[in-house]
């Protein structure tokens, strides 16, 4: 891009210069803060309808086990006023985790109505934080699903159609308007939901994402384009109602701070039909052209040397949209490391008038002078009346606010800046931003102290699922682990099969494929195996190892596990807390046994069994390392201890087949 001379300079500030913090020019602005303290602090999505009604969420996010509401913004009476509360359209239990959110899946349906789904980031008044994996299994104080609503503005009626999916709290939807079907993504298990909104029929897809990626943007080609959490592109092709792998990846630019993280955060089709997008932590713009699958990053969205104080390169685009002209407005949120990354600073107003190889502008942080946006994932311009929206979500604890731009006196004005703001919470040193960090840090102290993922000294994560077409997908699910003189062996398959040889470091030393599985042996023995009452059918032999003592480790098809010392049967209870187990490993000297266990729709969950210390269960399989970005596999299906009980491998199953090289 040319650097558009006389424009920028005389009005962008440097970083080391309080005058950095001045807001945007305030002529045209209107700012609605919605009242304050308020048990609502957050706004995860919002909609700006064809008739040019915009729809907001009001949501509940670490705070006060609060339930979403939905809302709507009155321009000319510049107010919000509350359309329904989520907690009377829901039949929910008291100790439930609450559905707290709205969160980026409003659509308009082609008769008007608007479609959206529940999400949760706020806690069951019981639990010490928000804590979904971690109450995943319980079916008091866990969360139930995400429920379907929706709100026809005719009649001002809202509808709960249920709860498609049990126990998964759907992060992100759209709609479908060829087929007239809703698509959503799942948070905890990725997976990929199809609602047929003819005969209200669910499709699940499998897992498509690692975990937690949650915007779906309709194409100008109508079919829905989503990332991985690992910023893989996606697509969902509506006629053939099929996922396709489009191969390529949005850049991460932020090598030591987040690297598990560059899904898409926003995108929006640009005036030439071609569909432009933000990663997390990513400072450039990606952009994907249908008609010719070409993907290209057409340049870094902020000026390096101007620029908001704090940011620290911890940003993104958390919305943008283009005006009538082409030209391209966003909201760039900012980080402070120092202060967990959960903590908002100023949010910077930009405008890059892409189309005629402009350079980005600068116009100031996003507000008034008293209040300025510290987190943004909606921006929308109603390009007929040429007005510019922006709602602000996670200003401390306080409650959301709507900030709406005339445009049309606004931007011959943009670059004069307006004042600086008194916003305690742009300043890291005000004694709020300090209390707000700090309530911040004790939660994540919770999540720390408890964790649900299975940890050791290190691990390597490896994602055969790259390896294999959209059509073979399923193919790259583990069946089978076996080391082999250092090496690991692996077999993989559904309809075709193949063998893997995987050196200690991941490396993919040889893959070819194979005429079929060896299938596992069947065990017929006569004991009195523990059960679960009233399922006594299920207590029969289903795996089984040597142990150590001349003893035998067993797992029954329900799960429940016992030892067996050729006269007697001892019990220890179930594996995990649904689901059979589905491989088991023994140390050298036979005194440890591994396994892994789970329904396969559940979380499956790595366990262990020692003389010392019994049945100790270890938690799922989930990574969020640096070096290999996001690893998530809900659907555990084999485990193998090499010949030193250094290296423990697990396998996953599903679309998304892995293996796990743990250092134990």
């Amino acid at each position: 891009m040319n650097q558009d001379k006389g424009v920028t300079k005389n009005y962008l500030l440097h970083m080391d210069d309080k005058e950095s913090y001045r807001v945007m020019n305030q002529i045209g602005v209107k700012q609605c803060v919605l009242p304050s303290p308020s048990v609502h602090n957050a706004s995860w999505d919002a909609l700006l309808t064809s008739e040019g009604e915009l729809y907001l969420s009001l949501c509940s996010e670490l705070t006060t086990s609060e339930y979403a509401k939905l809302a709507k913004y009155d321009y000319q009476k510049n107010k919000v006023e509350e359309i329904f509360y989520t907690k009377e359209l829901i039949f929910s239990n008291e100790r439930f985790i609450r559905d707290s959110k709205i969160h980026t899946s409003l659509a308009q349906l082609g008769d008007g109505r608007l479609i959206m789904l529940t999400h949760t980031t706020d806690k069951s008044p019981d639990h010490p934080a928000w804590m979904p994996n971690a109450y995943y299994n319980h079916p008091w104080e866990g969360f139930p699903g995400s429920s379907l609503i929706l709100y026809d503005p005719t009649t001002n009626k809202a509808e709960n159609y249920g709860i498609p999916v049990h126990r998964e709290t759907l992060y992100g939807g759209t709609y479908d308007a060829v087929k007239n079907a809703y698509y959503a993504l799942g948070y905890m298990k990725g997976h990929l939901y199809r609602i047929d909104l003819d005969d209200r029929q669910v499709t699940d897809y499998g897992q498509v994402v690692e975990k937690a990626s949650y915007r779906l943007i309709v194409g100008s080609d109508r079919n829905i384009y989503f990332t991985s959490r690992n910023g893989v592109l996606m697509r969902i092709n509506v006629e053939t109602q099929k996922v396709e792998n489009l191969r390529h990846i949005l850049p991460n630019s932020s090598e030591k701070y987040r690297r598990n993280r560059s899904y898409m955060t926003y995108g929006v089709n640009g005036p030439d039909g071609r569909l432009y997008m933000s990663g997390m932590f990513n400072d450039e713009i990606s952009v994907y052209d249908p008609k010719t699958d070409c993907f290209e990053v057409i340049g870094h969205y902020k000026q390096p040397e101007f620029y908001i104080k704090g940011i620290e390169n911890h940003d993104y685009i958390g919305a943008m949209d283009f005006d009538a002209n082409g030209v391209l407005y966003y909201i760039i949120c900012g980080l402070r490391q120092d202060s967990g990354e959960d903590f908002k600073l100023g949010n910077s107003l930009m405008r890059w008038d892409i189309m005629n190889g402009k350079d980005p502008e600068f116009l100031g942080l996003a507000g008034t002078e008293s209040r300025v946006t510290t987190s943004s994932c909606s921006l929308f311009i109603d390009k007929g009346i040429q007005i510019l929206y922006i709602i602000s979500t996670n200003h401390g604890n306080d409650a959301p606010d709507v900030i709406a731009v005339d445009l049309s006196v606004y931007k011959e004005k943009a670059h004069e800046l307006g004042p600086v703001t008194h916003d305690p919470f742009v300043y890291s040193e005000n004694k709020l931003y300090k209390e707000h960090g700090e309530s911040i840090r004790n939660t994540r102290k919770v999540w720390e102290n408890n964790p649900y993922a299975f940890t050791a000294k290190s691990v390597i994560p490896v994602a055969l699922w790259k390896e294999f077409s959209d059509e073979e997908i399923f193919d790259s699910g583990v069946k089978k682990l076996v080391w082999n003189s250092g090496h690991l062996e692996l077999f993989t398959g559904e309809k075709s099969f193949y063998q893997y040889i995987l050196d200690q470091s991941g490396k993919i030393l040889h893959k070819r494929p194979i005429t079929s599985l060896e299938a596992d042996s069947q065990i017929n023995l006569e004991l009195e195996l523990p059960y679960y009452p009233g399922r006594q059918y299920q207590a029969v032999v289903d795996k089984m190892i040597s142990i150590n003592g001349d003893r035998y480790f067993i797992a029954t098809k329900d799960g429940m596990l016992a030892i067996w010392d050729g006269r007697n049967v001892f019990a220890l209870g179930p594996a995990c807390s649904n689901g059979p187990v589905h491989d088991l490993t023994v140390t050298k000297d036979g005194k440890k046994v591994y396994g892994v266990a789970g329904d396969i729709d559940d979380f499956s969950i790595v366990f262990e069994y020692s003389n010392e210390k019994g049945l100790r269960w270890l938690g799922t399989v989930a990574t969020d390392g640096y070096q290999y970005g996001c690893f998530n596999s809900p659907y555990l299906t084999s485990i193998a201890l090499n010949e030193s009980d250094t290296i423990l491998a697990i396998g996953s199953g599903g679309r998304m087949g892995s293996v796990y090289l743990y250092s134990i």
